[in-house]
Formats: C-alpha cells, structure tokens, sequence
C-alpha cells in the first residue's frame, strides 16, 4: 500500500528536504511555486511519495512501481465495498399518508326523492355496511374514523333488504378512493333511485352490489380519499355524494395525537370511576358561623 501527503515547504528548505528524501526512499515530484494566504510567503507545493516494502520488492524483479496518491488509493481499494454496501442497503421505508384537513364536496348523483342527509368529513373511513335486493340499494351505514376513533355513522334508507354486505377496510393502511354504482327509476314514472353501488381502494374492489340497470356514474380520485358520504334517502336510498381530501405525509403531530387518544382510552378504561372513601375517612368541613353581637363559632361536620 502506498502512502501519500501533500506539503508545503520555505524555498530555503527545499534542497535539505531532497537529501532527507533520498535517504529515506521518498520521491518528490517537480516542485510548483504558489503563494501561500495563511503562510505570508513564497512557498513550494510537492507532493512526497512513500515507497513502502512492496514497492522495493517490485522494484526488485523489475516491475515498474507506480506512486499513487491516498485519494487514489482510497477510491481503488473502497470502491469494491462501498458498492457491495450500497447493494445491500435496504431502499428507506415510504412514508405513511393521512388525510388532510381540506374538505370538497361531490355530488350527488341519483334521484331528488327522499330526505337530505350529510355524514360530513373524517379522517377515514373504517367500513360500509350495505342493504340492497335485486331492485336497488334500500340502506347504507358508514363507520368513520375521527382521529383514531371509530365513530359509527347512521343508517341511511329504509328497512328491509334481501341482502346484507359488511365491507371492513384495513384502516389506516386502506383508503376508500373511488366510488361508482348505477342510478335509476325502479317504476316506470317513480323517482330515480342508487339501484347499484360498488367500492374501491388502493388494495381491492368490493362490489357491485343491487342490480346492474340505470344510467351508470363514477367518481375516482387521485392523490386523495373518500372520508364522508351524503345524499338523500327514505324507502330506498335516493342519492348519494363524497367529501374527499387529498393526503400528505403523516407528521409527528399525528402520531402524539393518535398515541394519546390510545392511552387516555387505555387509562379510563382500566382504572374506571374512582371508589368512594370509607364514611370513617370523610373529611372533615369546618363552619363559622357570625352571630349578630359579633362573635365568630367555629364547628365541624361529616361531609356524609
């Protein structure tokens, strides 16, 4: 391995370095004069070479030994390793997405019978519920996610319904992104009716479910979810619209928010209401009592 430094030597200096060299089996290259702002002076830029035992060996047989500097041997010797580490080296974790605070409402798409209703917009959602026979979708009931909490919506729609599907998400590793289902009169001359939903996210589609008649719509959306349903119901369900956010990056503020949800639930849940303490260790309130000629009585009492 050869060894290399760079030096900055006086002009008088330098014919007393040649004779150290030559005796300590340095060679100097041709000198370069510069100035030098820290040393004030002329100076003299070489580059010193030490010859080490196999550089005498291969001079010896007669093979030409070639002096390299340390930044070439540092590149020759640990390019190998560095891109066997480089190699090995997982790629970094990508980072979570949340939904953002920012809020836009869609829709509705379907008929003008039936009630207004509007869940509004969460962080999420966690699962559908969906009621439907060969005809329409008679019920939908949403459960949302507020901050870590699963917060169960209301059933929107009639009763009945020959079929029942239960849709769980892998909430909050699965978004709801796209909506689309089939819109229609289930009597000639009635009011337009949802007569099919279907559901999707990044992960799977779910659906469709009701009957595969009316006019078809859809809503996708990219770089953002689905965190709230609205629309209008009554026998059936009429109409349905979206609330839809984009993502960004999960923040700290996130994580210390979902966290302390958690443990504050965890802490209410296992201690529970506090016990009453014994009668004989009630405290004790002290009274005064000011009578009319000015005189202060105090008493104490059991507070039972």
């Amino acid at each position: 391995m050869l060894l290399a430094t760079e030096a900055l030597y006086p002009k008088d200096d330098i014919e007393k370095l040649r004779t150290q060299a030559s005796r300590l089996d340095l060679q100097i290259e041709p000198e370069q004069p510069q100035r030098h702002k820290h040393i004030g002076g002329d100076v003299l830029s070489s580059n010193i070479w030490l010859q080490t035992l196999r550089s005498k060996f291969r001079r010896a047989l007669g093979i030409p030994a070639f002096p390299m500097k340390s930044s070439q041997l540092i590149q020759k010797n640990l390019a190998p390793d560095v891109a066997i580490m480089e190699q090995q080296q997982p790629p970094p974790p990508p980072r979570k997405m949340v939904a953002s605070k920012k809020l836009m409402k869609v829709g509705p798409w379907g008929g003008t019978g039936g009630n207004p209703w509007d869940d509004g917009g969460h962080t999420g959602i966690r699962g559908v519920t969906l009621s439907y026979d060969h005809r329409c979708v008679v019920s939908i009931a949403v459960q949302y996610d507020r901050s870590g909490l699963a917060v169960p919506g209301e059933r929107h729609g009639g009763a009945g319904g020959n079929h029942t599907t239960q849709i769980k998400l892998s909430f909050p590793d699965e978004h709801l992104t796209a909506v689309s289902g089939r819109y229609g009169a289930v009597a000639p001359g009635g009011s337009p009716v949802i007569r099919s939903l279907a559901f999707r996210t990044e992960r799977a589609a779910y659906g469709p479910f009701g009957a595969a008649e009316g006019t078809p719509f859809e809503f996708a959306v990219e770089g953002g979810v689905i965190v709230g349903l609205c629309g209008r119901s009554g026998w059936q369900l009429d109409a349905v619209g979206m609330y839809v956010t984009p993502l960004r990056p999960e923040k700290l503020y996130d994580k210390v928010q979902k966290l302390g949800l958690m443990a504050y639930r965890s802490v209410m849940h296992r201690l529970g209401p506090a016990p009453a303490p014994p009668q004989d260790e009630l405290p004790e309130a002290r009274v005064q009592h000011q009578h009319q000629n000015g005189s202060v009585v105090q008493t104490s009492r059991k507070n039972y």
